[in-house]
């Protein structure tokens, strides 16, 4: 798995950090599925991923490591926009995804299975044009 993960990012289709806390490793933040083009489309875009180990979810590093590398993407990578998304039953996933700014686009019905039950998947997006809605003081 790691070799994938240093594989897309050598090529430049998704970038990886380490969230960290006293040199403990806590979770992982990430600019997946990174597409500049699609056949005479200039697409530009990203989508943010994050995981945080159960005992450190809800305390903002989720929220703090995803601002930092949304303005990355933006001001580093020059991408257009980023996307995320959360499963909708999973409030504080979505409560990240608020904090930083990010707009609805809408939710997918039953758009994958786990554990034998199907979820619904919420989309988001931020534009670049947007990016000084993204607070820059951390609020828990």
């Amino acid at each position: 798995m790691l070799a994938a993960l240093a594989d897309a990012q050598q090529a430049g289709r998704a970038f990886h950090w380490l969230v960290t806390r006293s040199d403990l490793i806590i979770g992982l933040v990430s600019l997946i599925d990174v597409h500049r083009r699609h056949r005479c489309w200039t697409l530009d875009r990203a989508e943010l991923a994050y995981w945080i180990g159960v005992p450190y979810q809800g305390l903002g590093y989720a929220t703090e490591a995803a601002r930092a590398v949304v303005n990355f993407g933006f001001h580093n990578l020059m991408l257009h926009k980023v996307r995320v998304f959360h499963a909708a039953d999973n409030p504080l996933s979505g409560r990240t995804i608020a904090k930083l700014g990010f707009r609805l686009v809408g939710e997918e019905k039953d758009a994958f299975e786990k554990d034998g039950a199907w979820h619904h998947l919420r989309h988001f997006e931020l534009l670049v044009s947007e990016v000084s809605k993204i607070p820059v003081a951390l609020t828990s």
